[in-house]
């Protein structure tokens, strides 16, 4: 039992959170627990706080939504609707057609994350995390993907400094996020993607999976062409994929839509 509610089993163990099936009152629900070494740091509550609120915001496909929240042995726990998918990087490789199905559906979920609102205005969310274990894809529509785990997210309403608290998923992140001569906003999430897209195509890692060799990597080093690994990629593609994966920002997508559109075409 999770408090009052009957746990199916375990779903993902490790990271700042455990994650549970469980029954939340009658219906099948992916409950996110704190980890009790983690709940009496202030600074991860405050982070957890921010997800729960973002997460209520949340409306419609390719989000998570937030069922309900409470605290259970003193650790803060969230209760999010059950999604029927597996992570991609589960169910790698993917045709060419999926993998560009799977990536402007992903897009469309970070553009309704990029354009959240509250009563104040735009709250400039960056996921901050792209990576395939955070995308759940329907095995059945490969369009039915959910972007999940808001946990690393910066908005207005909460920011993230070099304080250590997360580093997100080794060999998914953009220059900027390294250098910092950029702000960390929806280009981004732009490059983050793109990674995925490239991966998906490939059927490899696009980074060294080593933590400083892929800091340089994507720091100092462009990505390669998508056709040196995939001789079926068309030009007008691989062009695509490489704005997305300009390593200045200023040269990439401006958001998500943009690229979903540029895909589009």
């Amino acid at each position: 039992m999770l408090g009052p509610y009957p746990v199916v089993g375990p779903l993902v163990a490790g990271g700042s959170s455990d994650v549970l099936a469980i029954d939340f009152n009658g219906q099948r629900a992916a409950a996110k627990w704190l980890l009790d070494e983690l709940s009496r740091d202030a600074r991860v509550r405050r982070a957890f706080e921010h997800e729960a609120t973002l997460l209520a915001l949340c409306h419609g496909p390719g989000l998570a939504a937030l069922l309900g929240r409470d605290v259970i042995d003193a650790r803060p726990v969230l209760f999010l609707r059950w999604i029927d998918g597996a992570p991609l990087d589960v169910t790698l490789p993917r045709s060419q057609r999926d993998a560009l199905t799977i990536t402007c559906a992903t897009l469309d979920a970070l553009a309704t994350l990029h354009e959240l609102r509250d009563e104040r205005g735009p709250l400039e969310v960056v996921h901050r995390d792209v990576n395939p274990s955070n995308l759940l894809v329907d095995a059945r529509a490969p369009s039915e993907v959910t972007l999940v785990d808001l946990g690393l997210a910066s908005s207005r309403l909460f920011s993230r400094g070099a304080d250590g608290l997360s580093e997100g998923t080794l060999g998914y992140h953009a220059p900027e996020m390294f250098t910092g001569d950029a702000p960390i906003d929806a280009r981004t999430d732009v490059f983050c993607a793109a990674i995925v897209l490239w991966e998906l195509l490939a059927a490899r890692p696009l980074f060294s999976r080593s933590k400083f060799a892929a800091a340089r990597e994507i720091v100092e080093t462009d990505a390669p062409d998508i056709r040196e690994v995939r001789s079926d990629v068309s030009a007008q593609l691989a062009a695509v994929i490489a704005k997305a994966l300009s390593r200045r920002a200023a040269d990439r997508f401006r958001d998500a839509r943009s690229f979903a559109r540029a895909l589009g075409r």
